[in-house]
Parts: C-alpha cells; sequence; structure tokens
C-alpha cells in the first residue's frame, strides 16, 4: 500500500454496550508492517446492546413457537405477543374433579401487563363457548349478536426469593457488594419458573469478574431453610429477588 493516512472501520471483540471515547484507541494489539499508529478522533458511532439474559431468551422462545400450535398453547403465545404483556401462563383442567385449585373443566388464565380489554378479547377469541373461566380479573366482551360475555384471568403474584452466597476476594482492594447484589437482583423469573442457584452463581461471577469467585450461593422461601433449587409453590407465582433480601459475605 501507498503510505498514508487511511480512514477504517474498528469493531469491538466483546459484545454489548461498550462505548469508547475519542482519541483513546491508540495502541495496536498486532503489529502490521508500515503501520506506525492508530487512533479514534470521535467516539464510535454505533454503540452494541447488551445480549438478552437466559429468561428473556426463555420469554422470546414462548412467544414464538407456540403461536402455530392449536388450543391453549396457541392463546398463551398471543397472549405474549400483546403489546406490554410480560408473562402469561394458560391452565387448564380437563378432569372432572378439582386439581391444583382449578375447578373441574375450567381454564386459568394468569397475564401479567397488557391492556384488560386486549387480554379479554384474545382469550374470547380462544376458548370455545361454555367453558368455564377461573380468575378474580372481569373484562366484558361484546359478541357479535350484541351479548356480553364476561371474560376472566388473574394477575400474577410476586415473591421473594431469598439469597445468600459468599465471595472470596482475590484483590486488596473491597468489592463493591451494592453492585453485585443490584445485578442478582435484575434476575427475573416466569410464572412457576424454578430458581436455580446455578443461575445466580453466573450471575455474581459476571458482576466481580477476575478479581473474586462466588461459592456457598443457596435460597430460600423464609430466609430460614436453605436450598439449591426452588419452585413457587403457587401456578400463579413467580419469584422476584430484591437487593435487601441479599445476604452477601466477602472473605
Amino acid at each position: 500500500e501507498n503510505p498514508g493516512t487511511y480512514l477504517l472501520n474498528f469493531r469491538a471483540a466483546e459484545l454489548g454496550a461498550i462505548t469508547s471515547l475519542a482519541n483513546t484507541i491508540n495502541v495496536m494489539e498486532t503489529i502490521v508492517s508500515g503501520v506506525v499508529s492508530v487512533n479514534n478522533p470521535a467516539n464510535n458511532y454505533i454503540t452494541g446492546d447488551t445480549g438478552e439474559s437466559a429468561s428473556e431468551f426463555r420469554l422470546r422462545r414462548d412467544k414464538t413457537m407456540e403461536v402455530p400450535s392449536q388450543g391453549f398453547e396457541s392463546l398463551q403465545s398471543q397472549l405474549l405477543n400483546l403489546n406490554n404483556v410480560t408473562q402469561a401462563k394458560v391452565y387448564d383442567n380437563r378432569s372432572s374433579v378439582t386439581v391444583n385449585e382449578i375447578p373441574p373443566h375450567t381454564v386459568w388464565v394468569i397475564v401479567e401487563g397488557g391492556a384488560p380489554f386486549d387480554i379479554g378479547q384474545t382469550i374470547y377469541n380462544n376458548i370455545p363457548p361454555g367453558i368455564p373461566m377461573k380468575g378474580a380479573q372481569t373484562v366484558e366482551i361484546t359478541k357479535p349478536s350484541g351479548d356480553i360475555e364476561n371474560v376472566y384471568y388473574d394477575l400474577p403474584k410476586s415473591t421473594n426469593l431469598y439469597v445468600r452466597l459468599t465471595i472470596k476476594n482475590f484483590t486488596s482492594f473491597p468489592l463493591d457488594e451494592k453492585d453485585i447484589k443490584s445485578q442478582i437482583a435484575q434476575i427475573t423469573y416466569n410464572i412457576k419458573e424454578r430458581a436455580e442457584t446455578s443461575e445466580i452463581t453466573t450471575v455474581a461471577k459476571t458482576a466481580v469478574g477476575d478479581s473474586g469467585n462466588p461459592y456457598n450461593v443457596e435460597i430460600s422461601l423464609d430466609n430460614t431453610n436453605w436450598a439449591e433449587n426452588l419452585e413457587p409453590q403457587g401456578l400463579d407465582e413467580f419469584f422476584v429477588i430484591q437487593s435487601d433480601n441479599i445476604a452477601l459475605e466477602v472473605v
């Protein structure tokens, strides 16, 4: 190549929302013959996006995989595709006795977020006439005949999940315990989704990086009895982790 100054595109080696300030890319990791210097005279013009979490991936998969199916699986997927709906679960009891608090031959729809009318209309479009519905939320749907049909569903209930863990500090500097707790508290769970300590360990390790190692990670429903994995007790419950419910010991 002829000597001179060239304008080239740079791409970050790591994924995510990385920002580079002007005049900060000036160290060549790989020496190329004839190249005497590199520099970025301006900020990056494209900022990457942080990758989706495991729970976000599962929710996105639920939104897409069940759309072509039939029955209540399709109803659940359609509900998840409604604007501002963050969670949805559909249960049906086809037996002649009450099962898990669901009356016989009854459908139980649980939805978080979204507009009530959109939810009610979607339920009405997917449940055959005469099927009983369980729920405290009521939406009035006007049928083509002009008659009013009441559609029922419930809102999910959040359940506190307690976390305790120990982190070995590999450095001589204190770890940012508030930030570690904050990142753990960002873990989200879907309705009736099992919580496992392996995911919390991964998030904690990402938070501390090479500065430490998390271990003895446990979770609890009552802050007394501890386990490695737990499932919400109710079919309409989902776990939430609050920073105040995280006991973190750094050694």
